[in-house]
């Protein structure tokens, strides 16, 4: 379960990750020939919703990659305390 969610997060956060890249490029093509601000030029190409996806990718992604990192940190230290507490014990 542990390796499958990792995956996810990866999947998720790598492809927010090429999207916002992708949005930035269609707005670098769109204002080539103006000098036109990122406000303007996503609404010219009606990339709000690309543009606010990938954002949302890359943070759920990010959150589950480190929701891992402290899940596997908390259950080191849980299996640390638990083999001093069996050596005191033997």
């Amino acid at each position: 379960m542990k390796k499958l969610s990792i995956q996810f997060a990866a999947l998720l956060f790598v492809s927010g990750v090429i999207l916002f890249g992708l949005v930035h490029v269609c707005i670098a093509i769109y204002s080539s020939g103006s000098n036109s601000g990122l406000m303007y030029a996503l609404s010219g190409i009606s990339g709000w919703i690309p543009y606010l996806l990938s954002i949302v990718f890359m943070v759920i992604g990010g959150f589950i990659f480190l929701d891992e990192i402290v899940e596997e940190r908390s259950r080191e230290e849980t299996k640390g305390k638990v083999y001093q507490y069996v050596e005191e014990k033997e």
